[in-house]
């Protein structure tokens, strides 16, 4: 177990790059010490989880049920399944260049009865920040999948204070109250205004970026992502788009229309 103190350097990069703050990180998962650790310090817990490569900085954003998260570790990262982007890159880099954290726990034991909740906090997580390695946008739901794995979206969502004081709380040990968790479970339910407007900019109309030669280039979840990616109007796309001509002179854009 580390803090943000203790963290390698390319970790940390990449974790201010997305303005992540895991509550606990592991990293070294090829020592069986830190698998240990990860074990022991996450047993009977539930919640958010990531999983992040140092080397290429993508990551993806998953949930586990109460003492699941040891399972999901082995299971991405151990077994090599669950994610096929994960499984291409554990591959090719090798576990040690992996890191796993905890972004947020449940505030109360996950069964079947409030398991939707905890897919729900895990589909805003997922909305808020695209990570590249994830395939879905929601949790659990194939609806409107598409391939994605050239796709590194940068997309990042600052969390109010009164919430980054409640993980802290949660990271020190303290005993929350039911109010406090009431409270935790409205806010990831009820998103701020902010949010839900990620949220349409990521369900608007998708695109697939190509070089001239007719190759691709990369995907995008929708045209006015592309624009923040290129940093450009949304318009200076949709008129290429329209007119058939090149975008900055250099690749053709294409909507997709069979997703």
């Amino acid at each position: 177990m580390q803090n943000n103190f203790m963290i390698s350097i390319k970790l940390k990069y990449w974790l201010d790059h997305y303005n992540l703050n895991p509550i606990l990180i592991f990293e070294e998962l090829n020592k069986d010490i830190n698998k240990e650790n990860l074990r022991s310090n996450t047993r009977n817990q539930s919640g958010i989880y990531g999983i992040i490569n140092t080397v290429t900085g993508d990551f993806y954003i998953g949930s586990a049920v109460t003492n699941k998260f040891y399972s999901r570790f082995y299971k991405h990262l151990i077994k090599g399944l669950g994610n096929k982007n994960i499984s291409i890159d554990l591959n090719e880099y090798g576990i040690h260049s992996f890191a796993f954290f905890i972004l947020e726990y449940y505030p109360e034991e996950v069964t079947k009865k409030n398991n939707p909740n905890l897919m729900t906090l895990e589909t805003n997580w997922i909305k808020a920040y695209l990570p590249s390695y994830n395939i879905l946008l929601e949790a659990g739901n194939s609806l409107g999948y598409q391939h994605s794995e050239e796709v590194k979206q940068k997309m990042k969502e600052n969390y109010s204070d009164l919430r980054k004081e409640q993980i802290g709380s949660l990271n020190r040990g303290k005993q929350l109250s039911d109010s406090v968790k009431l409270l935790m479970r409205e806010k990831a339910l009820n998103r701020t205004d902010e949010v839900k407007n990620k949220y349409k900019l990521a369900s608007s109309k998708p695109v697939t970026v190509y070089h001239k030669d007719g190759t691709v280039f990369m995907k995008f979840t929708g045209i006015r992502i592309m624009a923040q990616y290129f940093q450009c109007d949304h318009k200076t796309i949709n008129k290429c788009i329209d007119t058939n001509t090149l975008f900055r002179n250099e690749w053709y854009i294409r909507l997709d229309n069979n997703v």
